[in-house]
């Protein structure tokens, strides 16, 4: 029998402009705010002048340890592969 470790994390993905479906009412975020994106689920954020949406999402892995080990919180600006926030 194979066990599968889920694991939910939070990221901001980058928008190059806003658009209809973007929460108007947004929060201007610092670097100190990054480390609990969960609190801006699904909301509009500003951080260093760009717009974000945080949205979650779910990773499977083999192992408790690769799950633990797994970063809560990412950035992903356009065009650009998603980062860990450490």
């Amino acid at each position: 029998m194979h066990t599968v470790y889920e694991a939910t994390y939070y990221i901001m993905i980058g928008k190059t402009k806003l658009c209809n479906g973007m929460n108007l009412d947004f929060y201007d975020l610092e670097d100190k705010d990054l480390k609990s994106l969960i609190c801006y689920f699904n909301k509009t954020v500003r951080y260093k002048g760009k717009w974000f949406i945080v949205k979650s999402k779910t990773n499977w892995f083999d192992s408790e340890k690769d799950r633990d080990n797994y970063a809560e919180n990412w950035i992903k600006y356009p065009y650009k592969k998603a980062t860990p926030i450490k």
